[in-house]
């Protein structure tokens, strides 16, 4: 059998451009968008091909769009607005955007940032595919399935020194309405997978958290330092007694850690040594959560059946990697070389990517997919 989506896009546009004066500009302009969506295309092969079962729909869309900036001294603003027009067969629908940014230079060393946005997505990536499917199911809005409303918001402040050194923190919050769940994933695997409308399932999501980053650029030394402290949450009536459950890839922590060190800089001859380390909490997957004895007819048999307590029940372990390079580069006069040789995963930590049950042990069990794996690249240009 072979399970597909197709998106085809075809868009035109215009767009402009303003500078009112030395602190002030406005850009400006309009498309249009005309979108094939085939979501579920199903076609089976035993001893004869079967013609292609799908659900193909197109889509438009008009845009109006502008946006200001201003500048002056010390202080930065951006504010943008957007007017949308979506049509789909029967349904359509007539939302606005905005955004706004504002940043101010206190002094030289150290700033302030907020930024603002309200926008709308008309594209649905539905939740509840498992993990490691080679397609995602991309559908458009509807009257199955109402455009998404997102709000985010975030407040920030920044400081450099020396010109090499620069440190970012800031909190953030975001809120979307009409996210889409997939209710029978199990769909995918039959012809009532183009059945998709029947299955889905509108619910909201929020995210709040902390971004911190720090970088230094120049000299031989050059590198950054992230982290990201999270929470993700969906919330679906369907399940969980209507109560939040986590967002698949809601991950509590996110810790990046990046360096390159040149030994020798310059031409024709330059190496450099570099590494990446990467922690953080591992996705969400669901899994049985129990067994139970149902009521059954006297003189018959008893048998266990699984039970879920909702989807994304389980968290899968600590994700943790190490990759470490090293670089020459070789400049002539006519070509310049290049070689890298490296090893991913250096730990040889067996990262879990998904789960899946083994039907011949039944029991459960965990994929990993790429061990400690040293590389080399030699590339040559003229």
């Amino acid at each position: 059998m072979n399970i597909s989506s197709a998106i085809r896009e075809m868009k035109l546009f215009a767009h402009g451009s303003w500078a009112i004066n030395s602190e002030m500009a406005l850009q400006f302009g309009v498309e249009g968008r005309n979108t094939y969506f085939n979501p579920g295309s199903f076609k089976a092969f035993d001893e004869i091909e079967s013609p292609a079962v799908g659900n193909p729909m197109g889509t438009w869309m008009a845009v109006a769009h502008a946006q200001w900036m201003w500048e002056h001294k010390n202080l930065k603003m951006k504010a943008a607005a957007r007017m949308n027009g979506f049509f789909n067969g029967k349904s359509h629908s007539y939302d606005p955007e905005f955004r706004f940014l504002a940043n101010y230079q206190i002094i030289k060393q150290f700033g302030v940032e907020v930024t603002f946005d309200y926008l709308t997505q008309y594209y649905h990536t539905l939740e509840g595919i498992p993990t490691g499917m080679s397609t995602d199911m991309i559908i458009p809005s509807g009257e199955y399935a109402p455009p998404e409303h997102g709000i985010q918001a975030y407040a920030g402040v920044y400081a450099g020194l020396e010109d090499q050194y620069s440190v970012t923190a800031g909190v953030f919050y975001k809120t979307i309405d009409n996210t889409v769940y997939f209710r029978n994933a199990s769909n995918l695997f039959s012809s009532t997978y183009i059945s998709w409308k029947e299955d889905l399932e509108i619910g909201r999501g929020d995210s709040r958290g902390l971004e911190l980053y720090a970088e230094k650029t120049g000299g031989n030394f050059t590198g950054h330092v992230s982290y990201t402290l999270s929470k993700a949450n969906r919330t679906y009536q369907c399940f969980n007694d209507g109560n939040p459950i986590p967002f698949q890839f809601d991950r509590r922590h996110v810790l990046s850690v990046n360096g390159a060190y040149e030994l020798r800089k310059g031409e024709p001859l330059s190496h450099i040594f570099s590494t990446n380390f990467t922690l953080s909490n591992g996705h969400w997957d669901t899994m049985v959560s129990g067994t139970y004895l149902p009521d059954v007819m006297p003189g018959r048999e008893d048998v266990p059946l699984k039970y879920y307590t909702h989807p994304n029940n389980y968290q899968l372990p600590m994700y943790i990697r190490w990759d470490i390079s090293y670089q020459i580069n070789i400049v002539r006069p006519k070509t310049r070389h290049h070689v890298s040789i490296g090893v991913f995963n250096l730990l040889n930590r067996h990262n879990v990517y998904s789960l899946f049950w083994d039907a011949v042990d039944s029991t459960w069990k965990q994929l990993s997919i790429l061990p400690i794996m040293p590389n080399f690249n030699y590339q040559i240009s003229f």
